[in-house]
Parts: structure tokens; C-alpha cells; sequence
């Protein structure tokens, strides 16, 4: 407090008496208007100093962290809500947003930096969390959910295990959006529908889970980076690859696809945290803008998504732009049962007890819904 009312006193000073101090004899000469002046120019910028530097002491700018650009569906909904927060807080809270890798972590390395303080917020996604929390990978095997609508079911199971996680890695978590991709497809140049037709393949893959199903589709598996696809299948290079529903317009697959196969509808949950270093920076009214908003957010975010209208327009996209939409033959249906407990086979075996515990917590969920 001294050092900031010696800087104010020293702002006011050498205004207009300079480096030396006061010199009396050039104050007396200055005609009085004048001094009048200087003494409310003086006052003003007193008054300045001690209302607007405390004021400006007191806004936090939070460093938030996600994987997704901001042009992604689920990015461009929680920027309003983020937005709201900022407008709420009457500009004393401000997040400085960072995409992909700009904040210097990995996705996977996002609840490290946000345990040490390293970041101030982020959008952690499990999928990606699920490298060194093998447990995460539960909501990535596949054909858990029968349809969009019972997902929200499998997030309500496992909402008290993301909270204890967040916790314990000291983050206060605040949301639970889910990825907007509606569906795990399959992008072709020609149409894969029964198993005979899918046969030796070449399909693009990014994670264990893609590449069982590959697999137990016949297919062959192809490990490619993203920026790479789009060109391999305008060369034929591939014959496909397995992603979300919204990569037809975000990657324009449309232009070198004719086909999309629908596999499963797809359960990928994030977790919007906050550090604790960060959080006790907050003051309580602060914490509870932040709270009340995401958590108003939250349960915004699964009605939109989750909406009667969600499956025909996941892909619409698609369909305006010349693509046929697939449905699995029986064969093709009948291989997804042994496809999933394949996966969950090697899922319990990697995550052990905690996968266990996510896992008994999803089927009694659905055994519930179903009565």
C-alpha cells in the first residue's frame, strides 16, 4: 500500500513541480488562475489514482484452455456463456481464451497444468484425459448408448466420478458439456453397408476404440494425422475414415465423400474446470457469478443438444451437399455386440478397479431407464 501511495503522490508532484520538488518562488509567481489551475489538475489526478487503480487491481483474467477452435459448435456455445459472465461481473472477470495448443499443453495435459496452476481454466476432454486416467475411456466404448437422448442418462452416472476426479487433481468442476458430434460415422468414397463390403478396407482411425471397431468391421485400420485425411481420400489413398457427424462440413468431407455410415450415437463428455489456485483468487460473489452461470449453461447446452430435432440435423449438413446417409446392414449390426465387448474387455483390463466402478455405474443406469 505505501509503494502505491508513493506512486500516486509522485504522479500528482511531478506533474507540474518536477524532478526537483516544489520550488516555491515559481508556484508565487505563477499568475493565480493559474495556480488554481494546477491545484485542480493536481486533485483530479489524485482522485483518478486512488479510484481507478484499485478498481483496476480487482479484474482477473482467467487463461482458458480448449482442444476445439472457436469456431466449433460447442466452443461458440460456452463463449456466450463466458461472455455473460464477463458482462455480469461489469468486466472484472475477462477470460483470455487459448485454442489447441496456444496455451503450450497438450489436451491430455490439460488437468496437470490446471493442478499446478499453470493454467487458470479449461475445457478438459476426457477422451483425451483417458491416456493417463485409463478409468476416462469408459464414455468412448462404443454402442453403450441405444439413441442421442440416453446419453444424457450415462452423463448423470458418471457426473459424481468426474466431480470426485476434478477434486482430487484440485479443480472446481463446473460443467459437463458434451462433444456436439451426434454420431461416430464412417466417411466413404463408396458405400459401406454390409460387411462383405467392407472387407479390407482402408479406414482412418485416431483412438483404440475407432480401431476395434474397424477391425471388427473387416476393415483395415489407418493411422493418419488430421490434416492429412481430406487429401488421402481425394486421392483414394484411404477408403474412409471413422469421426463425428460434424467433420462433413468443419473438414469438408463432403467434397471427396459420397457416403456417411452411421456406427453409434457418440458419448464424449468434457469437463469445464477451474483451477483452485485460480478459483481462491475469486472472491465469493465472483465464484458464485461463475457457478450459477455454467451451471445454468450446462443444463441449457444438453436440451439443445439432445433436442427431437437433434438426429435429422446432425446430418443435414450432409445431406444438402449430395451425401447419402448409410444405416448398417444386419450383418454389419449384428458385429457391433462382439465389437463392444471386445472393447470392453481390454477397457477393464487397462483401467482396472475405478473402470469397474464407471462401468457398474453406466449398465445400472440403463437397466434403470429401461424400466
Amino acid at each position: 500500500m505505501a509503494g502505491r501511495a508513493g506512486l500516486k503522490l509522485w504522479l500528482v508532484t511531478s506533474f507540474f513541480l518536477g524532478e526537483e520538488g516544489l520550488d516555491v518562488k515559481k508556484l508565487e509567481a505563477l499568475p493565480q488562475w493559474s495556480a488554481c489551475v494546477l491545484c485542480m489538475v493536481a486533485a483530479a489526478m489524485f482522485v483518478v489514482a486512488s479510484v481507478v487503480e484499485p478498481w483496476a487491481a480487482d479484474v482477473i483474467t482467467l487463461r482458458f484452455a480448449t482442444l476445439q477452435s472457436p469456431t466449433n459448435p460447442m466452443i461458440v456455445e460456452l463463449q456466450k456463456a463466458l461472455d455473460q459472465i464477463v458482462k455480469r461481473s461489469d468486466g472484472r472477470i475477462k477470460f483470455q481464451m487459448h485454442y489447441g495448443t496456444e496455451a503450450g499443453f497438450k489436451a491430455k495435459e490439460f488437468v496437470t497444468a490446471l493442478q499446478k496452476g499453470l493454467l487458470d481454466a479449461a475445457l478438459i476432454a476426457t477422451s483425451a484425459s483417458a491416456f493417463d486416467y485409463p478409468w476416462l475411456a469408459v464414455s468412448g466404448i462404443p454402442f453403450l448408448s441405444p439413441d442421442l437422448k440416453t446419453r444424457e442418462v450415462l452423463l448423470d452416472a458418471l457426473r459424481p466420478m468426474f466431480e470426485e476426479f476434478s477434486i482430487q487433481h484440485k479443480i472446481i468442476p463446473l460443467a459437463y458439456p458434451l462433444h456436439v458430434d451426434a454420431f461416430l460415422v464412417i466417411y466413404s468414397r463408396t458405400k459401406l453397408e454390409t460387411l462383405s463390403g467392407m472387407k479390407g478396407k482402408l479406414i482412418r482411425v485416431y483412438d483404440p476404440n475407432s480401431i476395434a471397431i474397424v477391425k471388427g468391421l473387416g476393415s483395415v485400420p489407418v493411422d493418419l494425422q488430421k490434416s492429412e485425411i481430406y487429401l488421402a481420400l481425394q486421392k483414394g489413398t484411404i477408403e474412409g475414415a471413422i469421426t463425428g457427424t460434424t467433420s462433413a462440413a468443419d473438414l469438408h468431407f463432403d467434397e471427396v465423400c459420397k457416403y456417411e455410415t452411421k456406427i453409434t450415437p457418440l458419448f464424449n463428455p468434457n469437463i469445464v474446470g477451474v483451477s483452485k489456485i485460480a478459483w481462491d483468487r475469486l472472491s465469493k460473489d465472483q465464484q458464485t457469478l461463475i457457478t450459477d452461470v455454467l451451471a445454468k449453461w450446462d443444463k441449457e447446452y444438453m436440451v439443445m443438444i439432445n433436442k427431437p430435432s437433434a438426429e435429422k440435423e446432425a446430418f443435414e449438413y450432409a445431406i444438402a451437399h449430395g451425401m447419402t446417409i448409410v444405416e448398417p446392414g444386419p450383418d454389419a449390426q449384428a458385429a457391433f455386440s462382439a465389437i463392444k465387448e471386445n472393447v470392453i474387455k481390454d477397457f477393464l483390463k487397462e483401467s482396472g478397479a475405478q473402470g469397474k466402478r464407471a462401468l457398474d455405474a453406466i449398465n445400472a443406469a440403463l437397466a434403470k431407464a429401461k424400466k
